[in-house]
C-alpha cells in the first residue's frame, strides 16, 4: 500500500494537522477543536464588527465626517462578507478548509491593521470594508461548515454554544463593562493604536484555521480490508479461486472430448441394440428417460437418420 492509502486510513499521518478519518461522524474528538476555533472566530468576525460603532464619535472628529458616512464603513464590510458566500464555497471546494480560513486571517489582520494608519473615509470604505470584509467571508463561512461535519447527534448544541462567542465578546468588550473594553483602551491609547491592537488579535483567527482539519468518513471495513489484509474466509475463497485457475486447460478439454466420446459410444449402443431387438429406435428414446437433453437431441437426430436409411434401402429393393 502507498503512504497515500496509509494516510486515508489514519494509519501513518505524515502531513502536520492532515484530515481526519473517522468510520462516522465522531461527534467529540477533535471536533471539540474545531467548536473551540468557531467560538474564536466568531469573538473577532461578528463580535468585533457589532463593536466597531465605538469608534464612531472618534471618526467624525477625526476626518469631519457625517454620522451617515462613516456608517457606510460598516454597512460595506457587511455586504461584501455576505455576497460572497459563493466565492467562499467556490474557495472551499478548491483549496480546503485550512487554507481558505487562514487567508481570510490574514486578510482581516491586515485590513483592520491598515485602518489605523488611513487619512480618509474613503481609504476606510477600502481597508475595512473590502479588504477585512472579504476576509470575514472567508472566514465565517468555512468554520461553520467543517463544524457541522464533525458532529452528528449533538450539532445542534455544539454549534449554538458555539456560536456564543459573538454575544460574549459584544457584552465583554461593551463600554463600562469591563476595563479591558475596547472602548477603554481607547480611551487611554486613542482610537487608531486601539484599531491596530483589534487587528494583532484577529490574526489568531489563522491559528484557529490552522485547527480546522478536514474529516473523511470511511467504513472501518475498508480501512481494515487496506491495512491489516483480507479476513479467514476472504483468504480461503481467493485460495480456492486461485487453485480453480491453476488448473490446466489441456486437462479440462481432454476431460470433456473423454465425455463426449462416452456419451456418444453409449447412444451407438443403445441404437444398436434397439436395431437387434427389433425396437424402433423411437421406441428405445421412450424407454430411456433417464438421459439428458442433450443426449435426447443426439437420439432423435440418429433415429431419423435410420428411418431414412431403412425408406432407401426398401425402394432400392424394389427396383
Amino acid at each position: 500500500m502507498d503512504m497515500t492509502g496509509m494516510a486515508l486510513c489514519g494509519v501513518k499521518g505524515t502531513r502536520f494537522l492532515g484530515p481526519n478519518v473517522y468510520p462516522e461522524a465522531p461527534d467529540g474528538g477533535w471536533g471539540w477543536a474545531v467548536a473551540v476555533a468557531f467560538f474564536l472566530v466568531e469573538v473577532f468576525t461578528y463580535g468585533t464588527i457589532k463593536s466597531f460603532g465605538i469608534f464612531l464619535q472618534d471618526l467624525m472628529e477625526e476626518f469631519g465626517e457625517t454620522n451617515s458616512r462613516v456608517s457606510w464603513i460598516v454597512s460595506i464590510c457587511v455586504f461584501v462578507m455576505t455576497f460572497n458566500g459563493p466565492l467562499s464555497s467556490v474557495m472551499t471546494n478548491r483549496f480546503g478548509f485550512q487554507f481558505v480560513v487562514m487567508i481570510g486571517g490574514l486578510l482581516i489582520s491586515s485590513g483592520t491593521i491598515a485602518t489605523s494608519f488611513t487619512t480618509s473615509i474613503n481609504q476606510m470604505y477600502f481597508t475595512y470594508g473590502i479588504v477585512a470584509g472579504l476576509g470575514y467571508c472567508l472566514t465565517f463561512l468555512p468554520t461553520v461548515t467543517i463544524l457541522s461535519q464533525y458532529f452528528n447527534r449533538r450539532r445542534s448544541l455544539v454549534t449554538a454554544v458555539a456560536s456564543t462567542g459573538e454575544s460574549l465578546s459584544m457584552f465583554a468588550l461593551a463600554p463600562g463593562v469591563c476595563k479591558m473594553s475596547f472602548s477603554a483602551l481607547r480611551d487611554h491609547i486613542g482610537w487608531r493604536h486601539t484599531m491596530a491592537v483589534i487587528g494583532a488579535l484577529q490574526s489568531t483567527i489563522i491559528i484557529c484555521g490552522a485547527l480546522l482539519r478536514p474529516i473523511i468518513i470511511k467504513p472501518r471495513v475498508t480501512c481494515e480490508a487496506e491495512t491489516d489484509g483480507s479476513s479467514p474466509k476472504e483468504q480461503e475463497a481467493f485460495s480456492t479461486q486461485e487453485n480453480a485457475e491453476d488448473t490446466d486447460p489441456e486437462d479440462s478439454m481432454t476431460n470433456n472430448t473423454s465425455h463426449a466420446q462416452n456419451t456418444s459410444y453409449s447412444l451407438d449402443s443403445e441404437l444398436k441394440g434397439s436395431v437387434g431387438t427389433g425396437d424402433s429406435p423411437v421406441q428405445c428414446l421412450k424407454d430411456t428417460g433417464n438421459i439428458s437433453p442433450e443426449e435426447k437431441t443426439l437420439l432423435h437426430k440418429e433415429a431419423r437418420f435410420r428411418d431414412r436409411t431403412d425408406i432407401w434401402g426398401k425402394r432400392f429393393d424394389r427396383h
